[in-house]
């Protein structure tokens, strides 16, 4: 019996002849680029000037294009930027900010963002939530990673 192999229909994200850049000067020029459900990109070239981060900051949403379109599961960049996750390769992060795990999951959980960590939000999370990332965190916690846990979050592990 041979199986068949059928094309992807629907691309999740389609570039069609992108420009972007900043202050008016292209990065990138005429690009083309379509991606499907299932396929595996890598984004390579030198350090400084290749153009990648440029790439992800259009198809993030975060830097218009000059010209040309960028479709994101069939939305632009901006309309499609809360599906979307983005984990940077180099973070600059204040340790000393004062925000837990725990709020910052939340946040994305909720989508009410600083508001809600801040206590300046009016919705409040489930107790069936509460309890699943508790029991989340407690899975890392116990895996060796170091996080930053406020006391009692770690005491029901």
């Amino acid at each position: 019996m041979t199986e068949s192999i059928q094309a992807p229909t629907k691309s999740i994200l389609k570039i069609e002849d992108m420009w972007a850049g900043y202050d008016g000067e292209a990065v990138l020029e005429d690009i083309q680029f379509e991606m499907f459900a299932g396929d595996y990109v890598a984004i390579i070239g030198p350090n400084g000037g290749g153009g990648k981060t440029t790439l992800i900051k259009v198809i993030l949403g975060l830097l218009p294009v000059m010209r040309g379109s960028v479709s994101v599961l069939g939305q632009s960049p901006v309309q499609a930027r809360d599906r979307l996750g983005y984990v940077p390769q180099v973070s600059r992060t204040d340790r000393d900010f004062p925000i837990s795990v725990w709020d910052v999951v939340r946040m994305g959980r909720e989508k009410a963002g600083f508001f809600l960590a801040s206590g300046l939000c009016p919705r409040k999370t489930s107790k069936r939530l509460n309890a699943r990332l508790v029991r989340l965190m407690c899975l890392i916690w116990q895996s060796g990673l170091s996080m930053n846990f406020r006391a009692g979050n770690v005491s029901a592990c």
